[in-house]
């Protein structure tokens, strides 16, 4: 397979910049004449950047998980590529940690028929050599990992869904905490009967953890509420709530929490059940909840 295209990140002068200065500070294109692509990216204490994603090998015919270390002018500090014989490998986040070094979380595809996801997530010392790697698995499970949030310990939570492909591809969300040294702390399903997932987990202003994210509302095909749950440091559900039309496509994509102790949750919504027309949309969502 012959795959000719370069990856360029551009970053806006808004992250560093007052806003009267706005605009394109630098751009810069990253990659080979194979195939790359850039799925996430921070600022780090450094100044600098740090990006993960994927790259193609055409001598393997194998996709890799990709991390740069950026300067702050986007000049490359540091490049590296992670692979398996047996999965191909993604970024879904890459997470600055207090120790200077990175954890990064992924998706990783078997192969060759690439029916089966799982996990997987490594620690990054601060010049992107591997400290821990490790994977997580459900058996007869396919896992989506969509995003990870450093958490005051050091440590992060991970969100996402697992597909079960033989019970008609049922969906159910997961939430992870991993410690700062790399070690699974806990991992919970949560399944409403019906299908759910999550997109975006971070800390709550007391304790435990907001998460974001949808479930299926009835039998019915494309009608989805918005969900958010509160849980307790173990993952435990402390309240649920959900929010959505009478029969729509409804979600909330992340949530964060305010200086007031609410929340602030942002999605998208569909007007009857049609996530493909012309009324679909995106919604923002102030919660004040004591």
């Amino acid at each position: 397979m012959k795959i000719a295209n370069l990856v360029g990140i551009c970053l806006s002068s808004t992250m560093a910049l007052p806003p009267a200065e706005a605009g394109t500070y630098w751009a810069k294109q990253y990659g080979t004449s194979q195939w790359e692509g850039l799925s996430t990216a921070l600022q780090t204490n450094d100044g600098g950047f740090i990006a993960g994603g994927a790259a193609y090998d055409a001598k393997t015919d194998r996709q890799y998980a990709w991390v740069m270390k950026l300067g702050a002018s986007g000049s490359v500090i540091w490049q590296n590529r992670f692979g398996s014989k047996t999965h191909t490998l993604g970024v879904a986040a890459v997470l600055p940690m207090a120790d200077n070094g990175f954890f990064v979380f992924g998706n990783a595809t078997l192969l060759p028929d690439q029916d089966e996801v799982s996990h997987y997530f490594i620690k990054l010392d601060s010049n992107g050599k591997i400290k821990v790697q490790k994977s997580v698995k459900v058996n007869g499970l396919s896992m989506l990992t969509w995003a990870g949030r450093q958490t005051s310990d050091g440590g992060c939570i991970v969100t996402g869904q697992m597909m079960d492909s033989a019970n008609d591809n049922y969906v159910t969300g997961y939430v992870m905490k991993i410690q700062p040294a790399g070690t699974l702390e806990w991992f919970r399903e949560y399944d409403n009967g019906r299908g759910c997932g999550f997109f975006m987990g971070d800390q709550a202003p007391d304790v435990g953890y907001i998460v974001a994210g949808y479930l299926a509302a009835s039998s019915r095909e494309n009608d989805v509420d918005a969900w958010l749950i509160k849980t307790d440091a173990s993952g435990n559900i402390h309240w649920q709530k959900r929010y959505g039309a009478r029969v729509g496509f409804d979600l909330f994509a992340s949530a964060r929490p305010t200086t007031d102790g609410g929340y602030i949750a942002a999605g998208m919504y569909a007007y009857n059940g049609d996530a493909t027309n012309a009324g679909c949309g995106s919604a923002a969502l102030g919660l004040g909840l004591s």
